[in-house]
C-alpha cells in the first residue's frame, strides 16, 4: 500500500528543509506517528536483526557488544537508557529481506553473535549493540569477555538473572519506536538520519572508530554523483555523532578518495579488523602521513601498500599499543615502506592478490572472509618484511623474499584464519590465572607457581644466566631443558624452590657465533679510523685557543655574510683553525667546502673538515646556540686584490698575509672552478667572412637592441658582459 499524498508530502518537506540529523529525525518522528508509519511496540531480541544502514554498512562490532553487555552488568541496567530505541520493519520485498538477512549471518560469523533465525522481523537502526549482545546470551553463543561466560566459556541467560532488569530485558524485551516498512521504502534515508540523530546522543551506544568514520564518507560517496562529491561536507557529516577522530575527518576523506579502490580498501579493513583486531584507533599523526607521504615514483599511488600499512597497525601486538592507538607502524616506518627499493614490487604484488582474491569471491569459490584473512595476512607480512619488523607480528616469523610470501597467499584463502597460526599461550595463561583456586589448588605447587606467571614452554634466566625451558610443571618438581649452544642442551629436574630463582626470559633461544678471527680494537681498520680522525679534532680543538675572541676583535653582518675586523693586525697575527663542532664532521673523503687537514699517517695522510652546523639568517638565539669557529665566516672572493686571508693545508690554519685595518672584511681568495669559468666564457663570434670584428660589432648591436626591449634588466647584463670580456 502506497503513502498518502499528505504523508509524502510532509515527510519530503522535512527532509529537504533540515539538513541536521538530530532536528530533522525530530520532526520526523512526530510526522510519522502522526500519519500511522511508525508506532511504539514491546519487541523481544529475538525478533530483530541489525540495519544493514547501521554504521554506514558496518553493523556491529562482535566485541564491542559483549564489552557493552560486560558495562551494563557492572553499572545495572536501566530501562530509561533504552527510551529511544527505534528499528524499521522489515521490507516486504522477498528480495530486500533475503539481503538483510544475509547481511546478519556474516555479522554472526565469528560465532560471537546470534545467527538470524527466521523469527526477525525488525531491523534496529539504535540500540543495535544491546540488542544483539542479549540474544547471543540467549543463544548461548561465546563469550569474548572471560568474566561473562561459564566454565565452557559460553554465555547462558542465568548468569545475568542476579539483575532484574537485565532478566527483563533478556525474557520480554523492551518498548522501541517502529519505523513502517512503506515509509522506509518510500524514503530509504529514513533509516540513515534516524541512526545518526540517535548515535549522537544515545549514551549506550560506542564511538566510531576512525573505519566507521571512513565507512560512512564511503557510503555517501556511493551515493552521489561522481562529478558532485563534495568530501568537505561529507567529512562533516560523517562525524555529527562527534567521535574522537572527528578533528581529523577531512583527513580520513582524503584516504577514502585517493587510496580506497572507490571504497573497497575501507570494507577490507572494516571487516578484517573487526576479525583479528582490538578496538583500538591509529591516530590523527598516523593517517595524515599515511595520506600525505610521497611515493617512490609519481607513476604510482602505493594505494594498495598504504591499505596494508593501515591493515598491520591495526593489529598491533599489546605491547605497541599506547593510551589506546597502535603504534606497530611509526611514521618513519611509513616514510621508510614508501621509499623502499622494493616498494614498486609490493605495490604490484598486492594489486595482484586483490584482483585474484575479487574474483575467486565472484566466482563463489572462496568466501569474502577468506579473502578479508588471506589479504590481511599477506598486507602485514609485506609490510613488515619490508620493515624488517617481523618478530614483532602475529607469526613471528621471518621470510625471505616477497616471493615467498606471495606463495602462501592461495594457501591461507582456502586454508583457515590469522587466529590459526597465533601461539594461544598467553591465552592459556590468562585463563589458568583467571580460574577459582579449589581447595586442592591451595596446596597444588604447580598451581601456585603457574599464578605466579610461570608457564611450560616458556624460557627462563636466573643471575647466573642459566637459561632453561619449562616443558612440564608436576606437584612435586618441574620437568625442564637447559639451553647450552656450547655444552649442548641437557634435559633434567628443578625444584619449586630452585623454579623461583628464575625469572621470565624474553629474548630468543641462545645461538652461538662463530668469529673466524676477533679483532682487538686497536687492530681494526675502522676503529684506527676512528682514532685519526679523534687526534686531528683533539688537535685542532687545543689551538682554538690561539685565535682572538670573535666579540673582541671581529663584527659578523648577514646579507650578505661579512666578517669585518674591529682593530688593525699585522702580517700573519692572524690565526683561524679549522674547528668543529663534532667528530662526525672529520672524513676521508673530500666533500664540498671541506678543509683538508695533513695528518702526518702513512695509512691516512689527510682528512676533510666540513663546517659546523651555521645559521641560514641573522637569529641572535639561534648564533647563541652553536660553535663560532671564524675560519668558516671569512668571505670567499676570486679577485686576488681584495684577498687578505690565506689557507695553510699542512696547519690547517688560516692567516693574514696582509696587514689588516680596523674596518676590513676579512676575504680569502678562491679560483673559479671550472664548470663556473666555462659559464662565463663567451666564444668568439665571427660574421660570414671571418672578419671577428665585425662579429663584434653585431653583437654590440644585439646588445643593445636586447637592452631596448628589457631595460629592467640591462644593469645586470652589463655586468655579466663586462665579466666575460675580463
Amino acid at each position: 500500500m502506497a503513502l498518502s499524498r499528505p504523508a509524502k508530502e510532509a515527510i519530503s518537506a522535512i527532509i529537504q528543509a533540515n539538513p541536521n540529523p538530530v532536528s530533522c529525525w525530530g520532526l520526523l518522528q512526530a510526522c510519522l506517528l502522526d500519519h500511522g508509519l511508525a508506532w511504539r511496540q514491546k519487541l523481544k531480541v529475538e525478533e530483530l536483526m541489525v540495519s544493514s544502514e547501521n554504521r554506514a554498512g558496518l553493523g556491529v562490532n562482535a566485541y564491542n557488544c559483549h564489552k557493552l553487555g560486560q558495562q551494563i552488568l557492572q553499572v545495572g541496567a536501566d530501562l530509561k537508557e533504552l527510551a529511544k530505541a527505534t528499528c524499521v520493519e522489515l521490507s516486504q520485498d522477498s528480495a530486500k529481506a533475503a539481503a538483510q538477512f544475509d547481511f546478519n549471518k556474516k555479522l554472526s560469523a565469528g560465532g560471537l553473535l546470534a545467527e538470524p533465525t527466521g523469527r526477525e522481523r525488525y531491523l534496529t537502526v539504535s540500540c543495535s549493540h544491546t540488542s544483539q549482545f542479549l540474544k547471543a546470551v540467549n543463544q548461548h553463543k561465546k563469550s569474548a569477555v572471560p568474566e561473562l561466560s561459564s566454565i565452557d566459556g559460553h554465555l547462558y541467560p542465568e548468569l545475568f538473572f542476579r539483575d532484574p532488569v537485565y532478566k527483563q530485558m533478556l525474557q520480554d524485551g523492551w518498548e522501541w519506536l517502529i519505523i513502517s516498512s512503506k515509509a522506509h521504502s518510500c524514503f530509504p534515508e529514513i533509516g540513515s538520519i534516524a541512526e545518526k540523530a540517535l548515535n549522537c546522543s544515545n549514551n549506550l551506544g560506542q564511538s566510531a572508530n576512525e573505519l566507521e568514520i571512513m565507512s560512512r564518507i564511503a557510503h555517501a560517496m556511493k551515493a552521489s554523483p561522481s562529478e558532485k562529491v563534495d568530501w568537505k561536507k561529507i567529512a562533516a557529516d560523517a562525524v555529527l555523532d562527534a567521535p574522537p577522530c572527528a578533528p581529523y575527518a577531512a583527513i580520513l576523506a582524503s584516504f577514502v578518495q585517493l587510496y580506497s579502490d572507490g571504497g573497497a580498501l575501507v570494507a577490507f579493513l572494516d571487516a578484517f579488523s573487526k576479525k583479528y583486531s582490538h578496538r583500538i584507533a591509529l591516530g590523527q599523526e598516523f593517517f595524515t602521513h599515511v595520506v600525505s607521504l610521497k611515493a617512490k615514483t609519481k607513476a604510482n599511488m602505493c594505494m594498495y601498500l598504504r591499505t596494508a600499512a593501515v591493515a598491520t597497525n591495526l593489529i598491533s601486538p599489546k605491547a605497541k599499543i599506547q593510551d589506546g592507538i597502535g603504534r606497530l607502524i611509526s611514521k618513519t616506518d611509513l616514510a621508510t615502506l614508501l621509499k623502499h627499493k622494493s616498494a614498486e614490487l609490493a605495490e604490484e604484488l598486492l594489486a595482484r592478490q586483490w584482483v585474484a582474491l575479487t574474483e575467486q569471491v565472484q566466482k563463489q569459490t572462496i568466501s569474502s572472509d577468506s579473502l578479508h584473512s588471506a589479504f590481511g595476512r599477506l598486507c602485514s607480512r609485506v609490510v613488515l618484511h619490508l620493515l624488517k619488523k617481523e618478530k614483532l607480528g602475529y607469526e613471528n616469523k621471518c621470510y625471505k623474499s616477497l616471493e615467498e610470501i606471495e606463495e602462501k597467499v592461495q594457501h591461507d584463502a582456502a586454508g583457515t584464519g590469522i587466529e590459526d597460526d597465533t601461539d594461544k599461550s598467553d591465552e592459556v595463561d590468562a585463563a589458568e590465572k583467571a580460574k577459582a583456586a579449589t581447595s586442592n589448588d591451595t596446596t597444588d605447587r604447580s598451581f601456585i607457581a603457574k599464578s605466579q606467571g610461570y608457564a611450560e614452554k616458556k624460557l627462563y634466566v636466573n643471575k647466573a644466566k642459566d637459561l632453561i625451558k619449562i616443558l612440564e610443571m608436576t606437584k612435586e618438581d618441574i620437568k625442564i631443558v637447559k639451553l647450552d649452544v656450547i655444552k649442548g642442551n641437557t634435559e633434567g629436574k628443578i625444584s619449586y624452590e630452585q623454579l623461583y630463582e628464575f625469572k621470565l626470559w624474553r629474548g630468543s633461544e641462545p645461538t652461538k657465533i662463530d668469529i673466524p678471527q676477533g679483532k682487538m680494537a686497536h687492530e681494526s681498520e675502522d676503529v684506527k679510523k676512528e682514532a685519526v680522525k679523534a687526534s686531528v679534532f683533539c688537535s685542532l680543538f687545543s689551538k682554538e685557543a690561539e685565535s682572538p675572541r670573535f666579540n673582541e676583535s671581529f663584527e659578523l653582518a648577514f646579507n650578505p655574510s661579512k666578517l669585518i675586523a674591529k682593530k688593525p693586525f699585522s702580517k700573519n697575527e692572524l690565526k683561524f683553525f679549522a674547528v668543529t663542532d663534532s667528530l662526525s664532521r672529520i672524513s676521508f673523503k673530500k666533500s664540498n667546502g671541506a678543509r683538508l687537514f695533513q695528518t702526518g699517517e702513512e695509512a691516512w695522510p689527510q682528512v676533510f673538515i666540513a663546517k659546523p652546523s651555521t645559521p641560514t639568517d641573522a637569529d641572535v638565539a639561534k648564533w647563541g646556540k652553536v660553535v663560532v669557529a671564524l675560519l668558516w665566516l671569512v668571505t670567499p672572493t676570486d679577485d686576488q686584490s681584495l684577498a687578505n686571508m690565506v689557507y695553510c693545508n699542512d696547519e690547517c690554519c688560516m692567516t693574514n698575509h696582509k696587514d689588516i685595518e680596523a674596518g676590513d672584511v676579512l676575504m680569502e681568495y678562491v679560483s673559479k672552478s671550472a664548470e663556473q669559468a666555462k659559464l662565463e666564457m663567451k666564444p668568439v663570434e665571427k660574421d660570414g667572412d671571418g672578419n671577428e670584428e665585425d662579429a663584434k660589432e653585431g653583437g654590440k648591436k644585439r646588445d643593445e637592441e636586447e637592452d631596448k626591449e628589457d631595460p629592467g634588466d640591462a644593469p645586470a647584463r652589463k655586468r655579466i658582459r663586462g665579466k666575460a670580456a675580463a
